[in-house]
Order: C-alpha cells, then sequence, then structure tokens
C-alpha cells in the first residue's frame, strides 16, 4: 500500500504492508513522536485529515467516528492506497488535544493528614 503524506505543503510517499495500523506507518518513517496514551486512541495527539483511500478500525470496537475528515492514526488500519494530512511542525505534534467525554467532571478533595 502507499500513503501519501502532505505535511508543511510537501507530499511524501511511504510504502506500507497492508493491515498495517497507520500510526506504525508514521512513527517509523519519522511524521510521528509517539502518543501521550500509547495509542489507546484517547489523547488525539496522532489525529490526521483523510484526504482520500479507506481506513480500517482497529480492533473490534470501531474506531472514533471522523470528524471533518479527521481520524486517529492509531486507530485505524491501512485498508488500500490513502492520502492523509498531517500537521507540519513539531509545536502542532506536540500539541494536547481534548476529546470530548474525557475531561473529569468531578474534583477530588484530599482529606487533611493529621500527625500523631
Amino acid at each position: 500500500m502507499i500513503v501519501e503524506v502532505i505535511s508543511g505543503g510537501k507530499r511524501c510517499y511511504l510504502q506500507t504492508p497492508a493491515e498495517a495500523l497507520l500510526s506504525d506507518c508514521l512513527l517509523d518513517s519519522g511524521f510521528m513522536e509517539g502518543t501521550e496514551c500509547g495509542g489507546q486512541g484517547v489523547c488525539g495527539k496522532c489525529a490526521v485529515k483523510v484526504h482520500s483511500g479507506e481506513l480500517a478500525p482497529a480492533g473490534e470496537e470501531p474506531a472514533q467516528a471522523r470528524t471533518n475528515g479527521r481520524v486517529l492514526a492509531c486507530q485505524s488500519l491501512i485498508k488500500e492506497d490513502v492520502v492523509i494530512e498531517i500537521a507540519c511542525g513539531r509545536d502542532d505534534i506536540k500539541r494536547k488535544v481534548c476529546l470530548p467525554g474525557l475531561q473529569r467532571q468531578e474534583r477530588f478533595e484530599d482529606t487533611p493528614v493529621e500527625k500523631h
């Protein structure tokens, strides 16, 4: 399979086997530095915009639904040739993304510790 990566207006072509995890392809080629969640699909750092081609959900549960054409690379298997766009700067790669439903709703208060 061919993965065409658009980053900063430049195009790069990567060869990868079918059924490979998109994030593994991007990590191996140096386009991604890793994720905070270890590929669990919760931090959002690996979000990419899909211009063409199909990606399949990894695992039994469906991958996070596309939002504005974006998917999580760590939750997407390459099924065919695909064209994706990723953030172009190191600041963009290191950003933290707040995904819906992951913010704590409750605040926990610590009880004071008494010394005896």
